[in-house]
């Protein structure tokens, strides 16, 4: 059984790398190669997800939400990243604005993690 402070921490780690991604775009460069952001098992969330959920949980709506969100949001992320670390910066920051799919997945991901959190007892 996972805990809500387990969900809390993956959310909170997870909101690091929004702002690597805004970093990476800012300065052209990353140690993160957008080969490694696409992929959804490398952050902490991920691991999380992959690593410490339970069988019983993974059947759970809730999870199965919040991985396909997660999934789209390092895709998405991913897209971005390379904008940026080609030299794209205006294009990164206009994927990056309000409104587009990266914010919408975000805005979509943090409350269906902290949804998540409320269903554990």
């Amino acid at each position: 059984m996972i805990s809500r402070d387990a969900i809390r921490s993956a959310i909170a780690s997870h909101g690091a790398w929004k702002t690597r991604l805004e970093a990476a775009v800012a300065q052209g460069s990353s140690e993160y190669s957008p080969a490694v952001v696409q992929t959804d098992d490398q952050c902490a969330f991920g691991k999380f997800l992959y690593q410490e959920v339970d069988p019983d949980t993974r059947s759970s709506p809730h999870y199965a939400r919040c991985k396909e969100l997660h999934q789209r949001f390092h895709l998405c992320a991913a897209r971005i990243w390379k904008l940026g670390l080609a030299g794209k910066k205006e294009k990164a920051r206009q994927a990056l604005a309000s409104g587009t799919g990266f914010t919408r997945l975000s805005g979509a991901l943090t409350p269906a993690m902290l949804e998540w959190s409320r269903s554990v007892e």
